[in-house]
């Protein structure tokens, strides 16, 4: 094994921390409340002694955050170049659609 280049470490941080908290940021927007309480087992927050609301979501919301990290950051770590590709096909899929509200607003017809 090669030793770890520090200023290696410090690009690819720099290149990706920005993708790790956006996706971090996007799974809290779409995470609901009653689908976290679905795959949970009430007795164990009594076991827990979660006694009110704001200490049960906290817990599902660190719970949450922790499991996400652990994902996007494996995601980035270990499949850098799948990540490229899923951010290339979402910046394609963007250029598509402003390229066809562009035509469309300049009155061409739109394309199915």
């Amino acid at each position: 094994m090669q030793p770890l280049n520090l200023n290696d470490v410090i690009k690819f941080i720099e290149e990706n921390i920005g993708e790790f908290h956006e996706r971090r940021a996007n799974s809290l927007q779409i995470l609901k409340l009653i689908e976290v309480l679905k795959r949970k087992n009430p007795y164990l927050f009594k076991a827990k002694n979660i006694n009110d609301a704001h200490d049960l979501v906290k817990l599902l919301l660190d719970a949450h955050l922790s499991s996400q990290e652990e994902t996007v950051f494996g995601d980035l770590v270990t499949a850098p170049g799948k990540v490229e590709d899923r951010t290339n096909a979402a910046m394609d899929m963007h250029r598509e659609a402003l390229q066809e509200q562009l035509r469309e607003s300049e009155g061409a017809p739109r394309e199915e």
